[in-house]
């Protein structure tokens, strides 16, 4: 009954504005989100794909581009989940969709569809819209996407700045300017860059408005207010992660070495004292973190095992350098046997001198490939992941320093006395290190295993090929009954020779001594 009230044409008039405020708000969520994911497109069609190598260096255009892709893979996502979500209430013109799009589900609906607001605003159907659970379900990856582009943002902008003014790249800008200029209102690449960064920041407040305008018995309303509450400590969440990234930076790279110079000093004039205190007060195990300590002794035992990898795949390029110098000198003592003594086996000659030119091709073309596969594949993403823990390593050095400054902080806060400035900031960088080393530490655990494991697989693909070539090039030169089947033929054909060979050899003067 109250619901046929509701969508009857005598409907109260507040109530025909709020459902139609409602709609309005929608229709703006989703026109937006189209606009949006046509910039990002532009970004990702216009401006990435055409940067070159020789217009911007592959590092740059890393830094440039952060994780553009995977945003625009999820705001056409996102897109479409809304548009599921409000069909019944609102379907954009067929003339705002983006061509692109070919396996969404924006391409997939009628030919029909025009204007939404054709037809009357129907409280029942209003009451199939469920944009707050969209937003509860894509709360997560949505935090991921954006608060890693969030991060790499002012690293972008720099670095955009910086390229700008080189002629060639100025050039680039003002062509891809010139072909997006009729599909987005954004004047240059800086402006599509912001995009993000602005559109993450909108979500709550036309979460709220939405919110604002349904009413507590809506099937969403719950899902809304959650989703608004979510998305607020999302964008703090993510604007903390920042800071602390950036103040960790900064104190790593030594980019605040002008402000600690001074308090370096009287750090290491003090240093004995200090020394004394922390033994006295017992500073290390008052102001334990268990999370991180686990995290910080698994370091040092991690970094060594990746070492040790990286190591044993040198000791084999070792080993494996001195075995084909070998191979490669009796190769040639070989044809150098058949030059000075000439035998009656014209046959055998002419095998050992083939097999004399496989072996050099194989020293010259084939090991020289397989060095630099080993090298390329293995052994450089190792040593650059072996860098990227001296980040970490300078950290964690740090914060063991700072749990002074931080412990003086709390024990003024305690004793009630209001720590001074210098003394808060220096608290700050220890919570900031402490807590950014225990987001980023089991991420490189994580990511250094993974590399190492596939570094392992392509170091075993690489020795396989390298196997795989030396049979090929030396099958030829074998009989069949020639190639053994395990090692035990092979040791039963040796110690049958061994015998006469060494004999013969014992005939010689140069051998037995009588020379």
């Amino acid at each position: 009954e109250k619901l046929a009230k509701t969508t009857s044409p005598a409907a109260p008039a507040p109530e025909q504005k709020r459902l139609s405020k409602r709609r309005h708000i929608i229709k703006e969520l989703i026109d937006t989100e189209n606009s949006y994911h046509q910039d990002l497109k532009i970004i990702e069609d216009i401006y990435k794909a055409t940067c070159t190598p020789e217009l911007v260096a592959p590092e740059d255009k890393k830094i440039l581009f952060g994780n553009c892709d995977e945003i625009e893979k999820f705001a056409i996502y996102f897109y479409d989940e809304l548009r599921k979500a409000a069909t019944q209430v609102y379907v954009p013109p067929k003339s705002q969709r983006w061509g692109t799009r070919r396996n969404s589900f924006s391409t997939t609906q009628s030919d029909n569809t025009t204007n939404a607001f054709t037809d009357a605003v129907d409280d029942e159907k209003d009451r199939t819209s469920l944009i707050g659970s969209v937003f509860l379900a894509n709360m997560v990856t949505m935090e991921q996407v954006y608060g890693t582009y969030l991060k790499n943002h002012d690293a972008a902008n720099q670095r955009l700045a910086a390229l700008q003014g080189t002629p060639t790249v100025k050039c680039w800008l003002d062509e891809c300017h010139a072909n997006a200029s009729d599909i987005t209102a954004a004047w240059d690449l800086d402006s599509l860059l912001v995009k993000p960064t602005q559109r993450v920041a909108k979500y709550p407040m036309l979460l709220q408005q939405l919110l604002e305008t349904t009413p507590a018995d809506h099937p969403d309303h719950e899902n809304l207010k959650t989703a608004v509450k979510d998305s607020i400590a999302m964008l703090t969440r993510i604007n903390d992660a920042k800071k602390r990234a950036d103040l960790v930076d900064s104190i790593v790279n030594g980019r605040r070495r002008k402000e600690s110079d001074l308090r370096g000093g009287l750090v290491k004039a003090f240093g004995r004292r200090t020394d004394r205190l922390k033994e006295r007060v017992g500073l290390q195990e008052a102001f334990q973190d268990p999370d991180f300590d686990d995290l910080a002794h698994k370091f040092g035992g991690h970094f060594i095992r990746l070492q040790i990898c990286m190591r044993d795949v040198q000791d084999y390029m070792n080993r494996t350098d001195k075995a084909v110098e070998i191979i490669n000198n009796y190769a040639s003592a070989l044809e150098l046997f058949t030059d000075v003594a000439p035998s009656s086996l014209p046959e055998i000659e002419s095998k050992w001198r083939r097999y004399g030119q496989t072996i050099r091709d194989l020293n010259l073309v084939a090991f020289t490939e397989h060095k630099t596969a080993v090298q390329k594949r293995v052994l450089t993403p190792m040593i650059a992941c072996i860098k990227l823990h001296e980040g970490p390593q300078n950290a964690i050095a740090k914060r063991k320093k700072r749990i002074v400054d931080y412990a003086k902080c709390k024990g003024d806060e305690k004793r009630g006395i209001k720590p001074d400035k210098k003394t808060l900031e220096a608290a700050e960088i220890y919570v900031a290190l402490n807590d950014q080393l225990k987001i980023e530490l089991p991420k490189l655990y994580s990511l250094t295993a993974s590399l190492v494991q596939r570094c392992l697989h392509c170091f075993l693909d690489i020795q396989l090929q390298w196997n795989s070539t030396w049979e090929r090039k030396l099958r030829p030169l074998l009989e069949a009954s020639d190639i053994p089947v395990d090692v035990s033929q092979i040791e039963h054909a040796f110690k049958a020779d061994y015998g006469e060979i060494e004999r013969k050899c014992m005939e010689l003067s140069v051998c037995n001594g009588n020379l």
